[in-house]
């Protein structure tokens, strides 16, 4: 028998008869061992390849790539054609990830937006155990109601059958003298030691351009936009603003802040990122970079367009 054709004849014993090596030994007068050390290089030898059905028809191989060079817990990339229903699509990914993660006893910390208040909606009611979701960033002065993060961690408690602890706070005010007395306010004061228990938290990523969220909420004015875009920011989490290289920016915004700071954030075992999009790119980047995220929740074009950035760059 030549070596190829007793290869192939190993192959078909043992992947298309299901014979154990035992078995394929005895018909073959080889030792256990023989047939083992055989049947381990049948792939080396090109004799047997393995298909994975709906490997192509997915993205595993771009999220490992992503949770490699991020050193990040998980990826989840979600296929679009274009970025027409982006915003479903991510929020049905992020809901999936979260129904299948979330334990009983969390301290679950929740920001605001668009994907998060779709998030929040497509979560499925979930009978978990000794959960508190608590408002991680204030939003008393957005407008739009559907975006707050006051309800939309009265959702997702209710959705887990959690407990909701909401930060009665505007997100930004207008001096530090403002916020120094508003942090010293009890109720304020109890939010943010809350805070600090976290164990997960689920947060969008916004960019800053005049057509982001962050300024048609009128969160930033054209001012402060123009004076962070002169600093090089890309984006924020929580309106904590950062450059590109992931350095975050301390400046008289963000010291106006009524919400977590980056520290408290990265110090937070595991953070769930949500956020896709052309525009979105640089602000992901800086974000993964400043290692805020433990979780990234993506779509297959903002992915390979954050590799490709990253490559360039180096």
């Amino acid at each position: 028998m030549s070596e190829k054709r007793m290869l192939v004849k190993i192959a078909h014993y043992y992947y298309e008869l299901g014979m154990t090596q035992e078995e394929i030994g005895k018909r073959l007068s080889m030792s256990r061992q023989k047939v083992n050390r055989i049947i381990k290089s049948l792939i080396e030898k090109n004799i047997v390849s393995i298909k994975i059905n709906g490997y192509d028809e997915t993205h595993v191989g771009l999220e490992d790539t992503l949770e490699k060079e991020f050193s990040l817990k998980e990826v989840i990339v979600t296929s679009v054609d274009d970025e027409d229903g982006l915003i479903d699509k991510l929020s049905d990914a992020a809901a999936l990830y979260l129904e299948r993660t979330i334990e009983n006893n969390e301290t679950i910390g929740v920001s605001w937006g668009t994907t998060l208040s779709s998030t929040a909606a497509k979560l499925k009611n979930l009978r978990k155990n000794n959960i508190s979701v608590v408002q991680i960033v204030g939003g008393e002065n957005l407008q739009d109601p559907s975006l707050k993060a006051d309800e939309i961690t009265r959702v997702i408690a209710n959705k887990l059958n959690g407990t909701p602890y909401l930060m009665y706070a505007p997100a930004i005010v207008k001096d530090e003298r403002l916020k120094t007395a508003m942090m010293n306010e009890q109720s304020i004061k109890n939010i943010f030691n809350l805070i600090k228990k976290c164990t997960t938290a689920v947060v969008g990523i916004g960019n800053l351009t005049e057509d982001s969220t962050i300024c048609k909420q009128s969160y930033l004015t054209k001012e402060n936009l123009e004076k962070l875009n002169e600093q090089k920011c890309v984006g924020d989490i929580c309106l904590q603003a950062y450059k590109i290289s992931g350095e975050v920016i301390e400046d008289n915004i963000s010291k106006r802040v009524i919400g977590i700071g980056a520290e408290d954030l990265k110090n937070i075992p595991r953070v769930i990122g949500i956020a896709g999009g052309k525009e979105k790119t640089k602000a992901i980047l800086g974000a993964l970079r400043a290692g805020f995220i433990d979780v990234l929740v993506t779509d297959n074009i903002t992915a390979e367009n954050i590799l490709k950035i990253k490559n360039e760059q180096q």
